[in-house]
Order: C-alpha cells, then structure tokens, then sequence
C-alpha cells in the first residue's frame, strides 16, 4: 500500500494548509484582474500597431490609460446619473480636469481603488457644497492656497511616466496657474452655486495634491 493512500488525512491536511497559505499570499489578487485584463489587451493592440518594443510598450501604456480613463467615465457617469447628480458630476469634473491635468495627484496601483478614490473625490466636492458657504474672503483664502501649492509642489509626475525637462514642468506650472485664474474670475460672473461647486473642487484638489505629495515621500 502506498502512503499517498495510506495517509489519505494527512495529505488532505496539507492540501488545506497550502490553500490557505496561498489565500493568504495572494489575498488581494482579485484586485489585479481587472487590472491584467486590460494591460493584456493594451499589449495586445500595441504588438499589432507596432515593429519593436520599446515603441510598442509606449504605446501600449497609451491604450491602457485610454482604456482605464473610457471604463472609469462610464462606471462614475452610470453612478452620479443614477443618483441623480449628473449634472454636478460634469461640472466638476470639468473643473478638476482643469486643474489636475496641469498639477497632477494621488493615484491607485489597482483599477478597483482608482475608481473608489474618484468616486470619494467627487462625493466628497458634493459635501463639501453643501457645507461651505461663498464668501469673497473664503475664494481669496482658497485661491492663494492652491496657488501657493502649485508653486511649490506641482506638477506631481508618476514615475512610470518618465522624467520632464525643467521648461516643461515649468509650463505645467504656468497652465495650472492660468486655470486658476480662469476658474477665479468665472467665479465674479457666476451664479453662488457653481461659485461654491469651483471652491469645493480647489479644495478636494489642494487635499490630493497634498496626499501624492506625502505618498511620494513615503515611497522615496
């Protein structure tokens, strides 16, 4: 008789112990898949449109951005319709993609946790609209802020992005300063509602610029 039908408990008992260890190891790996699908497909596309690598790795990052940023927009536009608070969903973002575009953010490693963060980040522009009220002192305060935060701290670049030139960041952040100011003086012609929606977005902006600085000092 062989041990393996011997000590048929005993290899259950083993089996059990691996499971579990392996659940343990790779406990959030359900996160990943949305995650390897799309870079699968990224891959896929860019080998087909491309002759070497390195140019079809670019272009596969490309794809994988525009495929994120498409099934991202779809699931938040579903949300905040369903909701009820399409309206306000577009407007900031709008406003965000202003100021984010040229300052940059925090990011998540998984797709699952990116849209979390954007769905919080627009829940939370909603509260603070509600809790906030305009004033002429609270838009000088808000604005000198996040001035003083591009100034010193943006643009914020993910690494796997590669490194700019100093004239270009600078570019970014003379942009990000000319949103600012756009977003500022929109803010003397506009009715208080969208007044206190483009404050509450500088705001939720400041605090993210904020997180990814301190993420990033963390990870150094």
């Amino acid at each position: 008789m062989s041990f393996v039908t011997s000590c048929p408990k005993r290899i259950e008992k083993v089996n059990l112990e691996y499971k579990i260890l392996y659940m343990k190891k790779n406990k959030l790996s359900w996160l990943n898949q949305w995650d390897i699908l799309n870079n699968k497909i990224s891959k896929k596309l860019a080998n087909n449109l491309c002759n070497n690598e390195r140019s079809a790795n670019i272009v596969a990052y490309g794809i994988n951005v525009l495929i994120n940023d498409i099934e991202k927009g779809f699931i938040l536009v579903t949300t905040f319709t369903t909701m009820g608070l399409i309206s306000m969903f577009v407007k900031s973002f709008i406003i965000i993609a202003m100021l984010r575009m040229w300052m940059g953010g925090s990011h998540r490693k998984t797709m699952l946790t990116c849209i979390l963060q954007s769905y919080a980040e627009f829940m939370s522009v909603y509260l603070i609209s509600w809790i906030i009220d305009y004033t002429i002192q609270l838009q000088i305060v808000v604005t000198l802020i996040i001035c003083l935060i591009d100034l010193l701290y943006c643009p914020i670049i993910l690494s796997k992005r590669g490194k700019y030139k100093k004239r270009k960041l600078y570019l970014f952040k003379c942009i990000a300063l000319i949103n600012i100011l756009i977003l500022t003086t929109i803010c003397f012609y506009v009715g208080n509602n969208l007044k206190i929606l483009i404050l509450s977005c500088e705001i939720i902006q400041i605090i993210d610029v904020i997180l990814a600085k301190v993420t990033k000092l963390k990870a150094c």
